[in-house]
């Protein structure tokens, strides 16, 4: 089950987690968490400014291989609020972009340390 979560309420031991794999953390992000037997196992963000990106998404090592990443950007999708036909943009480290390209999005753009992706939502 995926539900919203206010920044402050993620708890330390996923925020630790993550930012052991280099996932950074925006106090203007919309952060959503995901649940597995009542417990945070993952959590994801959007970034809402000029344009929507999908930012930030972290599954806890053990609960991967499960489909909770493609679960999450699913779910993040389905929460934009702009029209249908409109692009989807992701930003994403090297080893997340992987799991973006095999569900349909290219990269648009090259970081030091990742991308920056593209889906067109239809």
């Amino acid at each position: 089950m995926i539900k919203d979560i206010e920044f402050n309420n993620i708890p330390i031991e996923i925020i630790n987690n993550a930012k052991k794999e280099n996932i950074s953390f925006m106090l203007n992000a919309k952060y959503y968490a995901y649940y597995f037997n009542n417990a945070i196992v993952g959590i994801c963000a959007i970034i809402k400014n000029r344009k929507t990106i999908l930012k930030s998404a972290f599954v806890l090592p053990e609960f991967r291989g499960r489909g909770i990443y493609k679960e999450m950007v699913d779910y993040r999708i389905n929460q934009l609020e702009y029209p249908k036909d409109y692009p989807i943009l992701a930003s994403a480290y090297f080893k997340a972009a992987k799991h973006l390209i095999k569900i349909g999005f290219k990269v648009i753009k090259n970081y030091k340390k990742g991308y920056l992706l593209r889906k067109d939502k239809l």
